[in-house]
């Protein structure tokens, strides 16, 4: 598909997806299993202080409005963009970089592979197929508004579609745009550079109230500096029983064999009226982890088999996932507000009387529930 004027050679290359939001949510997953205790929906509100020391946090629960504090002899700071806003200290560490992507049906963008390429400044960025989807980004510009609601503008959007028509043999349109999303790089400011030359390396630094913070770094680079302030963590304590980090040895998934539970996850759908495509769909979000779903869906008999099993995915995300809203279920657990957005109206509709049920609320708590996604939806379909 790429433009032949001019074009001498290409390179191939190993590149690999990552679902941000699932990887999240299986290392949480993880941690909880080795002893860790996640809680969702929780704000921390401030810090404790005791003897010129932080010792604790105020938090408020913002599902139910309850009030609570948690005490800690170490407290880490990892809270990626809100870094500087957490400490209040007037001496900001970070400078914010937003980075938009943008989702088009795979007919209009036929994409076999991913594809690195120029953009129309010179930067280089990506698209990608996903299912009956195609995703293009991303960018990259200084950002200094509210972190909390970002905007995406249709400046942005025409960056991306314009540097694909640069480069492929395609017309695309901000009418082909069917969503998007938008994220904030942390970067460690860097005097006199650009938010496109700043380094993506990440730092730690204690505060002298005793706060451990990690700004910066990539996805990639996660575990490395997880073991970085998990190790410091321990140096602070000086507790003999603590051993060093351990995360190089930790696997998230364990299965020997798990070729052969792919082959039986695929073969029962595919035989239950599911396409090839929604089974593939299923396996990329779940893994194996789908066979609980499976489980799940054959208590549902009066449900066709598709219907079963998007009901007995909320159930799955709901009872392991600390999946508390819609919102929670359609973005950040399935992603289908993204990559399959025509369907999400009739799925809420399918799962309605066995949300309302599992959460023992109303149908008015379920239409508020119900206008918060489609506010959401709203947001990432509508470009200023």
């Amino acid at each position: 598909m790429l433009k032949t004027d001019g074009l001498n050679a290409g390179a191939i290359y190993s590149e690999y997806r990552t679902d941000d939001a699932r990887l999240t949510i299986e290392l949480l997953k993880k941690a909880s299993k080795m002893g860790a205790f996640p809680i969702n929906y929780i704000k921390a509100d401030e810090f404790i202080i005791k003897d010129d020391k932080v010792c604790g946090i105020n938090c408020l629960d913002t599902i139910n409005g309850d009030s609570f504090s948690l005490f800690s002899s170490i407290v880490v700071n990892a809270t990626g963009p809100w870094v500087d806003d957490t400490l209040k200290n007037e001496n900001n560490k970070l400078i914010l970089s937003k980075g938009v992507h943008i989702v088009v049906p795979y007919k209009k963008f036929p994409l076999k592979q991913s594809v690195y390429f120029d953009a129309i400044d010179n930067r280089m960025i990506f698209a990608i197929p996903r299912n009956n989807t195609t995703y293009i980004g991303t960018t990259d510009t200084k950002y200094s508004l509210d972190k909390n609601n970002i905007k995406i503008l249709k400046s942005e959007v025409k960056y991306l579609l314009e540097s694909v028509n640069n480069y492929f043999s395609i017309i695309l349109t901000i009418k082909d745009v069917v969503s998007s999303w938008s994220g904030l790089r942390p970067l460690i400011k860097e005097e006199g550079k650009k938010v496109t030359e700043i380094s993506r390396k990440d730092e730690i630094f204690v505060s002298d109230n005793g706060i451990i913070t990690i700004a910066g770094g990539k996805l990639t680079g996660y575990r490395k500096m997880a073991e970085r302030v998990v190790d410091i963590v321990i140096k602070a304590k000086n507790h003999k029983s603590f051993n060093k980090c351990i995360t190089s040895n930790i696997k998230l998934y364990k299965s020997e064999n798990l070729n052969e539970i792919k082959k039986e996850i695929f073969s029962y759908l595919l035989k239950n009226q599911h396409s090839k495509d929604q089974v593939v769909l299923l396996y990329d979000i779940y893994g194996e982890n789908v066979k609980e779903i499976i489980k799940i869906s054959k208590t549902f008999k009066s449900f066709s088999k598709v219907n079963a099993i998007i009901i007995s995915e909320f159930i799955y995300c709901f009872e392991n996932e600390m999946c508390q809203k819609l919102l929670d279920f359609f973005s950040q657990r399935t992603g289908r507000v993204y990559f399959e957005i025509e369907k999400v109206s009739d799925q809420v509709q399918i799962i309605k009387e066995a949300y309302k049920k599992l959460k023992n609320i109303s149908e008015k708590e379920f239409d508020l529930e119900r206008v918060e996604l489609k506010s959401y939806i709203n947001s990432i379909t509508t470009f200023i």
